[in-house]
């Protein structure tokens, strides 16, 4: 994978609506693993203290960085589908800068 990768966090159902986005867009993507899984312990952008149940991390990887923030910008629409709560988590794996998407807009969070 070439160009600029982000780990995409969330729940099962919206990393599925993300990953179907994505592919419309022909952005690169692997297919998603469980929080928990030991089979990318790097990659993960969370400690052992912050894995969840229920969660799972897909990369994604964006030929721009211009088309990464659209792209994250576009989630917020695709979360007024799930519940009030719903949430992704964004980590650029180059910086390690994380991001919070949810209805409401997007917060930088390092």
């Amino acid at each position: 994978m070439e160009g600029l990768a982000f780990d995409f966090e969330a729940e099962r159902t919206v990393l599925e609506a993300i990953l179907e986005k994505a592919r419309q867009e022909s952005i690169e993507c692997d297919e998603p693993v469980p929080s928990s899984s030991t089979s990318k312990p790097l990659h993960s952008p969370l400690s052992g203290a912050e894995i969840k149940e229920g969660l799972e991390i897909a990369i994604l990887v964006f030929k721009s960085g211009t088309a990464a923030t659209a792209f994250i910008a576009a989630i917020r629409g695709l979360l007024k589908r799930f519940d009030q709560n719903a949430v992704v988590r964004v980590t650029d794996r180059a910086s390690r800068k994380e991001t919070l998407v949810h209805k409401s807009g997007v917060e930088n969070k390092r």
